[in-house]
């Protein structure tokens, strides 16, 4: 696993965590991708560790 990928997974769950990411929510990888600065390669990664 990468480091971007531990970044954005840390990143996904605290926007969870947060409530800025409403359940039920989409979660388009282009989008989530934008909010954590990372390329969509590691938010799949990190969407796979969950």
């Amino acid at each position: 696993m990468s480091r971007a990928s531990d970044k954005a997974y840390s990143q996904i769950r605290e926007l969870i965590i947060s409530g800025d990411l409403a359940p039920g929510e989409a979660l388009g990888e282009e989008a989530l991708a934008e909010m954590c600065g990372v390329s969509r390669t590691p938010i799949r990664e990190a969407l796979r560790q969950a």
